[in-house]
């Protein structure tokens, strides 16, 4: 792996990055940026960027 975000950190590239996602609101536009995690081989809050994507489907990072 070649590193790590924290969801506060997700959160921060959202609000950088706000204008050139494609994601419609926040919650997509946090799975765009751990779904890109995923092809760089950066862990999320540690975990595998699959299983964060899944979290967020579940509602657990609705603060994003």
């Amino acid at each position: 792996k070649t590193g790590n975000l924290t969801m506060e950190q997700v959160k921060k590239i959202v609000e950088m990055k706000k204008d050139s996602l494609l994601g419609a609101g926040n919650k997509n536009m946090a799975k765009e940026i751990v779904g890109t995690c995923v092809s760089m081989g950066v862990t999320v809050e540690g975990k595998e960027p699959k299983e964060v994507l899944k979290e967020i489907n579940e509602g657990k990072h609705d603060e994003v």
